[in-house]
Order: C-alpha cells, then sequence, then structure tokens
C-alpha cells in the first residue's frame, strides 16, 4: 500500500482549517476570545491526537467492522456539512448570484473526481494549495499593516466564558479532518508527526489571522466574514483587492477538505468489505457525493455544533482506544 509523507497529510487537514477560517462569521463574538477558544480546541485535539499513536491497534473482527461503520456514518455526515457550510457562505457573500444546488452538485462531482484519483495525488495538491496561501495572506497581511490598532484586541468582554466555551465546542464539533487523520492513519508515513504540524500550523494560522482582523478591522470584525473583510480592505502596490485570491484559496481548500472526506469514507468501507479493490474508488465517491447533495439540501441552516462536537468525540475516542487503525 502507497503511503503518503506526513506532511502530505498535514496539509490534507490544513486545508480544512484553511476553508473553515475563512468562511468563520464570529456572531459578535470578540476576536481574541475566539483565539483562546480556537487554542484549547486545539490542544485537546493534538493531545487525543497523540495518544491514539501510543495504543495498539485494534484486530480485524466484529469491533473494528462497527468502528467502521460508525467512522463511514460520520464522513457522509461531515461531507453534507461542508457542502451546506461552503454553499451557505457562497449565498451569505453573494445573494441571489449563486444556486445553491449548483455550487452542491459541481463542488461534490469534482471533489468525488480528486478522490478518485487516489489519496497521492489529493496529498500533493494539498500541499501546494497550502504553499500558495502562505504567500497569499503574507501579502494580504503587509497590505492592511497600515491599519493596525491594537486596541481592537480586547479581552474585557461581559460574556467573555461563555464566548470562549462557545467557540471552543464549534472548532471543535467542526474539527470533521481529526477522525479523517485517524481514518487514514495506515496510509501515513509517520502520523504523529503529521498531527504536531497539523495543530501547530492551525493554531498559529487561526491565531494571526484572527489577530490581524481584529487590530484592523475593530468591531467591524465581530459580524459578516471578517477574513473577506480584511481581504477587500487590503491593498499592495501591485494587488488592488485580495477577495479573488482569497475567494479562489477557498473553493480549492473546500474542494480538498472535501475529496479527505470522500478518501476517508473509501477507507471505512475496506475495513468494512476487504474485497473491494483499492483502485474503485470513482463510484463509491460519486455515490457518495450524490447522497451528500440530498443530505446538505436538507441541514442548511447547519445543526448546533455542540451535536457535532458529541459526534466527534464518539468517533474518537473508539479510534483512540484503537490506536486509530479500527477505521
Amino acid at each position: 500500500m502507497n503511503k503518503i509523507s506526513s506532511f502530505q497529510t498535514a496539509a490534507l487537514a490544513l486545508c480544512f482549517a484553511l476553508a473553515r477560517m475563512i468562511a468563520f462569521r464570529p456572531e459578535g463574538s470578540n476576536m481574541l476570545v475566539c483565539i483562546v477558544g480556537e487554542f484549547f480546541a486545539c490542544v485537546l485535539l493534538a493531545v487525543l491526537s497523540l495518544a491514539a499513536g501510543a495504543v495498539p491497534p485494534l484486530k480485524n473482527g466484529l469491533p473494528a467492522k462497527i468502528l467502521a461503520v460508525i467512522g463511514g456514518l460520520y464522513c457522509l455526515f461531515a461531507a453534507s456539512l461542508v457542502l451546506a457550510v461552503f454553499a451557505d457562505s457562497m449565498q451569505y457573500s453573494f445573494p441571489e448570484f449563486y444556486s445553491s444546488w449548483a455550487i452542491i452538485a459541481a463542488l461534490a462531482a469534482a471533489a468525488a473526481y480528486c478522490a478518485s484519483m487516489g489519496v497521492s495525488a489529493c496529498g500533493r495538491t494539498a500541499c501546494a494549495a497550502v504553499l500558495i496561501s502562505l504567500p497569499i495572506f503574507l501579502f494580504m497581511g503587509v497590505g492592511a499593516s497600515d491599519g493596525i490598532d491594537v486596541s481592537g484586541l480586547q479581552f474585557a468582554v461581559d460574556d467573555r466564558n461563555e464566548q470562549i466555551f462557545s467557540h471552543f465546542v464549534w472548532a471543535l464539533g467542526y474539527s470533521f479532518e481529526i477522525p479523517l487523520l485517524f481514518m487514514l492513519r495506515g496510509r501515513t508515513d509517520r502520523p504523529r508527526r503529521a498531527a504536531v504540524i497539523y495543530s501547530i500550523g492551525r493554531t498559529f494560522m487561526w491565531s494571526v489571522m484572527l489577530a490581524l482582523c481584529g487590530c484592523v478591522l475593530g468591531d467591524h470584525a465581530q459580524k459578516g466574514l471578517p477574513v473577506f473583510s480584511l481581504a477587500a480592505y487590503s491593498k499592495t502596490a501591485i494587488v488592488e483587492r485580495f477577495d479573488a485570491l482569497v475567494l479562489l484559496m477557498w473553493a480549492l481548500c473546500t474542494l480538498l477538505a472535501l475529496s479527505m472526506v470522500f478518501l476517508g469514507l473509501g477507507e471505512c468501507v475496506r475495513r468494512i468489505k476487504t474485497s473491494v479493490p483499492s483502485s474503485a474508488g470513482l463510484i463509491p465517491a460519486a455515490i457518495t457525493a450524490a447522497v451528500a447533495c440530498v443530505m446538505s439540501a436538507c441541514i442548511v441552516p447547519e445543526p448546533a455544533p455542540v451535536i457535532l462536537s458529541g459526534m466527534l468525540l464518539i468517533v474518537l475516542i473508539p479510534a483512540a482506544l484503537s490506536g486509530g487503525r479500527a477505521l
């Protein structure tokens, strides 16, 4: 079985974090409070990811197949939510300009085709996407640096603890990439290093970007899509506005994140029915994409993050006890 490097696995997971960060809506929460909640979520998920590597794997059998079924259902639900969030955010940014069904169908079909190319191709593309995003966000930050005012970051809010816990639960619930790191563990070279790279990269990325949004946009960062607002504000001598580039990165990262979900589902199918050849990825991915399209249309608006957090822990805890190889 061909394995991908820890950097490729971490890049696939970071595509989730990038897409989620670009589409993030604080709904009135302070940026510094969101940073603290995100940090606590990253620490908890990193501890669970590293602890799972120290546990011996679960042997093939009925318990392993049951965990694979749970993981497959989680992947299907995650795929529907990734599609729903992207379509809903596009409608929010461009009302009455895009059709939700067209967005969902096009994204699902593209992700199914990308997943059918295999985990190696997706991993290499994810590395390229992360590397491309670095200069985009770097130059965007440079272009907005003249408007930085640290007074925009403050910790003195009335419901501080509630906002921290709310963002913590939200970040935990929408971290679909964590169970997928377990599911693709057997295909990853040095998976624990991948978890470390991902955790550090995600924490740094969210902290810097949200801090920049708070310092530049002030109270305006607490509503709408702050990353897009910052991209529209930022400009350099070469690039007048960065929102088009950010939109491109958002679509690319969402596509790769959805492809990773399909890859995780394919791994679960192979664990359930070992006779399925590893090369037969197009048909399962296409069927999954069709079902996810229907589910995503029914799920908007999204379910409460606390429900997603509970589902994630339901998948994570058995996977950690089995060393991550049961799925």
